[in-house]
């Protein structure tokens, strides 16, 4: 999927400074626990997407 390159940085930023009920849900949605595959803090155009699943085309953001 296309991004703005300068929102990497940011992401990864935004993944290294989760705030615990992220960390919570992510420990429930990560590595297919769930049967989909979840990202978090994708950079997708212009935005950054709290969680996204592309399989189900679902995710949340804040904006």
């Amino acid at each position: 999927m296309p991004y703005t390159p300068n929102l990497k940085a940011l992401a990864r930023d935004l993944r290294n400074h989760a705030t615990k009920v992220e960390i919570i849900l992510w420990t429930k949605l990560k590595g297919k626990r769930i049967g989909y595959d979840f990202h978090i803090q994708k950079p997708v155009d212009n935005y950054i997407l709290d969680f996204f699943c592309h399989e189900l085309m679902l995710y949340h953001s804040l904006l």
